[in-house]
């Protein structure tokens, strides 16, 4: 594979297609939420 274990391509896998599934409204959504989730769990790493 590229480096990366079976379990992580899986995963990026299932959201890559279930991300082309979304319509405009629902993938901005979508990537607002991922925004706000990264953003916890970095911040979280720094304190």
């Amino acid at each position: 594979m590229d480096g990366k274990n079976p379990a992580e391509s899986k995963t990026l896998h299932f959201l890559q297609r279930n991300l082309r599934e979304l319509n405009e409204e629902q993938l901005e959504k979508a990537k607002n939420i991922l925004s706000n989730v990264f953003e916890d769990i970095f911040n979280d790493d720094e304190e």
